[in-house]
């Protein structure tokens, strides 16, 4: 199912049609594929209905699932679908980022390193942005996009 909400969604082979990869991608998040409710959301992002995408978002984060976990972070950053709340923006970002998740430990990165918990954390910016590096390197090295038990980890 997932298959045809990828290929309406992105056009592959077939007409895009947004409308039908959100039935697809329902679908599939119906039948409890947990990667659904990330590329649910990601589908009605596209299509500005950002109300509902935070509330895809939002499922997949039940799940842990961490892309839909930083969407959701992102989501509460923005304020797009729900209100802005800084604090519950970076509790998704710790928490994604202590299960490894890197556009999580970049963005929390970027939050210590300018300042925005003071000037004691731009240290920890500093560390952060450090060991993605690192993480970067060692995902590339093993080839993580080839490896579906790292893919979590590098989708944003």
């Amino acid at each position: 199912m997932w298959y045809l909400g990828d290929a309406y969604s992105y056009g592959r082979r077939i007409a895009k049609d947004l409308g039908k990869a959100e039935l697809w991608y329902s679908r599939a998040e119906e039948a409890g594929w947990t990667p659904a409710s990330y590329l649910l959301g990601r589908a009605l992002e596209s299509s500005s209905q950002h109300e509902a995408a935070f509330k895809a978002f939002s499922r997949g984060s039940q799940k842990d699932y961490l892309p839909a976990i930083y969407r959701l972070a992102k989501s509460y950053e923005s304020g797009l679908g729900t209100s802005k709340n800084f604090e519950e923006c970076v509790r998704l970002l710790k928490f994604a980022t202590s299960r490894g998740h890197l556009f999580a430990k970049r963005d929390l990165a970027g939050f210590y390193f300018r300042g925005s918990f003071g000037p004691a954390r731009v240290i920890s910016g500093l560390w952060l942005l450090t060991s993605l590096a690192f993480d970067i390197v060692r995902l590339t090295c093993i080839r993580a996009w080839k490896r579906p038990e790292y893919e979590e980890r590098i989708l944003a």
